[in-house]
């Protein structure tokens, strides 16, 4: 999926289990960067049994890259964890095209 600055998209995730799921999205970029896209600090997004959870999100760019390649990873727990420990600032930026 390439997408362009700016650019909304939508991420579903469905609970078939019978516990409720508590849901965080990583964003790992190719720059080293490590952020939470979701939940917010402090707060905790978890699905019901049975239901569906969707949030809206869209791209951007820092001003000082010209692309990034990201990859989003989803997170599922049946308790509630805070994954901000994660988060870290860009590194030595990769070579996209290698």
């Amino acid at each position: 999926l390439t997408l362009g600055v700016e650019e909304q998209f939508e991420i579903s995730v469905a609970n078939n289990s019978d516990r409720d799921l508590y849901i965080a999205v990583l964003d790992l970029e190719s720059t080293g960067a490590v952020g939470v896209v979701f939940p917010e600090t402090g707060n905790a997004e978890y699905v019901a049994p049975g239901q569906t959870w969707t949030k809206k999100a869209e791209t951007y760019l820092a001003d000082d890259v010209d692309r990034v390649r990201d990859v989003l990873k989803l997170f599922a727990t049946t308790t509630p964890c805070n994954f901000d420990f994660l988060q870290q600032e860009a590194g030595n930026a990769r070579n996209l095209d290698a």
